[in-house]
């Protein structure tokens, strides 16, 4: 028994002896969008230290939740990833993220946004969303971040980076995809304010019930 485990025979408790540490889930947070170098989560993770940055990583390499691997020439670079364990904590990421969107206060001064922790947002809720009768693939642009989501009975993935053949593309910036997200805005008044585009209004709304964003007037 180490000094950082709880020492309860219980998942929950082994699962915190993994991740509990202060900036873990965060660091699994960006990894979630895909490889990042050290200097890449440095700069996404305002407030950590980089001997803390380090740390953590060794403590997630032990645990086989995160690896890394070096780029051949003529760009070598060392990159951090998830490994098939560490991805496997994202229905649980998903849980949390629905769980704190209820929770965001007004923006202040201390706080830090960026566009990807928006469109983590967004990704959490069509993620657990429930899937439609009918197959759907939209491709979401946050500022600079872009995921996809692909829904139908089967289920549902929410996945970053563009998707092969999108139904339609959704842009929007990172104040409105928080506000349609807190369903402090809908999806019409996004687009009738300028906050939101979308070729497709029928496409718009199946992903609008499937996040469970606040509904437009009939």
């Amino acid at each position: 028994m180490t000094a950082r485990t709880y020492g309860n025979y219980c998942p929950l408790a082994q699962t915190l002896d993994a991740i509990g540490d202060r900036w873990a889930l965060l660091v699994i947070r960006e990894l979630l969008a895909g490889p990042q170098r050290f200097t890449d989560l440095r700069g996404c993770l305002p407030g950590i230290g980089t001997n803390q940055l380090a740390t953590r990583l060794r403590e997630l390499e032990s645990e086989h939740l995160v690896t890394k691997r070096t780029l051949p020439p003529p760009t070598p670079a060392t990159l951090y990833e998830l490994t098939d364990e560490g991805r496997g904590l994202e229905p649980a990421i998903w849980a949390l993220v629905r769980f704190g969107i209820p929770r965001l206060r007004t923006l202040a001064p201390v706080n830090t946004f960026r566009p990807a922790w928006a469109a983590l947002a967004l990704r959490a809720l069509a993620a657990t969303g429930q899937p439609p009768t009918q197959s759907h693939c939209w491709e979401v642009h946050v500022e600079g971040e872009v995921f996809h989501i692909d829904a139908g009975t089967r289920g549902i993935v929410a996945e970053p980076g563009p998707a092969p053949g999108p139904a339609t593309v959704i842009e929007t910036d990172t104040i409105t995809a928080f506000a349609l997200a807190r369903r402090e805005l809908t999806p019409r008044q996004a687009i009738e304010r300028r906050l939101l585009r979308c070729a497709d209004a029928a496409e718009l709304q199946a992903w609008a019930r499937l996040s469970g964003f606040a509904p437009d007037e009939p």
